[in-house]
């Protein structure tokens, strides 16, 4: 049966929350964040950094010496072309290394761009290698996130290459949604969704224009519709057969903290 989340709300949540230094922060045990402060023995010094909203954390262009961790908000990575466009790669929750390539790399190969007020870690890329060259544990960590990388490239690719817009906006939904319900967040409410539709044309591979139709479709179907910064799903039975995908709303995080969930919502 078919559960109908509550009315949208009128305000967009806030997605900045501050999060302490990383020695007392509740998304330290996240699987990707653990690896830069791992339990017992933290010894990794990073700097804390804050960035406006659509403002670059890191460029392509130059080098940078420090591998950021998204602490809270919202970011993206994405390739962007010389002749200026672009194609967003991921979008980055709080506890999730911006690039693991970063760590092995003098510069950063992605742009790094923040979508709603971010907080970050940023750790000398020096001490990052220092810490993986000394645990093995660590290193397995790393190339498990590197595998897991390139399969969500992947999906992408094929996403990008074999999906009408319609299936790809769904699954891209459906992604986005599983992401948070594996977070804790409760499947009845609104879900946060402060991504603007020309980052989700450079996302899809579509126009801004295609992106309004395609979301004004999926509205009046009663499927799902986005407004004031939200996303309410309101057949999401329909919205995983429209994605090949299967949205589970009771999946939890095996090591869930209540500072964890407000590292990316309020």
């Amino acid at each position: 049966m078919t559960q109908r989340p509550a009315t949208l709300p009128s305000v967009v949540p806030d997605l900045s929350v501050p999060a302490p230094g990383c020695a007392h922060c509740g998304i330290r045990r996240a699987d990707r964040c653990a690896l830069m402060a791992p339990e017992g023995d933290f010894d990794l010094a990073g700097a804390s950094v804050d960035v406006r909203a659509r403002r670059p954390i890191a460029d392509p262009s130059g080098e940078d010496a420090s591998v950021f961790v998204v602490c809270a908000g919202l970011a993206c990575r994405s390739r962007v072309r010389r002749g200026g466009g672009r194609q967003i790669l991921a979008y980055l929750m709080p506890g999730e290394i911006a690039s693991v390539h970063s760590i092995f790399a003098p510069h950063h190969v992605d742009a790094l761009h923040a979508v709603t007020d971010i907080k970050c870690m940023a750790f000398p890329r020096k001490d990052v290698l220092r810490q993986l060259e000394c645990r093995t544990d660590l290193m397995r960590r790393v190339i498990r996130f590197s595998a897991e990388g390139v399969a969500q490239i992947e999906d992408l690719l094929v996403d990008l290459g074999r999906c009408t817009g319609v299936e790809r906006m769904a699954r891209f939904f459906a992604k986005f949604a599983r992401r948070m319900y594996a977070r804790g967040w409760n499947p009845l409410q609104p879900i946060p969704f402060p991504i603007r539709q020309n980052l989700l044309a450079d996302t899809l591979g579509l126009t801004t224009t295609h992106v309004g139709r395609i979301l004004g479709q999926l509205r009046r179907e009663r499927i799902m519709e986005v407004r004031d910064g939200c996303i309410a799903l309101l057949d999401i039975g329909r919205l995983g057969l429209l994605a090949d995908l299967k949205v589970d709303q009771e999946a939890r995080p095996p090591h869930r903290s209540p500072s964890f969930e407000k590292g990316f919502v309020q």
